[in-house]
């Protein structure tokens, strides 16, 4: 059975959530092993809000 993953956005989480959007994409495509062409074609789908 899949589950999803808990993500905890506290102070002692493993992702610095004071960061950039980007910078978080990052930390979150690292955390997750998300490669390079996973990570192209998520951007290339979603676009950063203004």
């Amino acid at each position: 059975m899949k589950t999803d993953p808990f993500q905890d956005f506290t102070a002692s989480s493993d992702i610095d959530w004071s960061r950039s959007i980007p910078d978080i994409d990052k930390q979150l495509y690292a955390k997750y092993g998300i490669t390079k062409a996973e990570q192209s074609f998520i951007e290339s789908k979603i676009k950063p809000m203004e």
